[in-house]
């Protein structure tokens, strides 16, 4: 289940044990960075070195 708005997203997900919170978490951010780099690519040259 989801929920989007202008800049931030909520989600209700449901985790394995084994896994952290905050390990999913930071999973979560990488990959959406990533699509978000690929698909605006001129993110990536302006906030990409930082």
């Amino acid at each position: 289940e989801a929920e989007a708005s202008k800049n931030h997203i909520h989600m209700l997900v449901s985790i394995p044990p084994k896994w952290r919170a905050s390990l999913f978490v930071g999973y979560l951010k990488g990959e959406s960075i990533l699509i978000i780099f690929d698909r605006q690519v001129n993110l990536k040259y302006r906030y990409g070195n930082r």
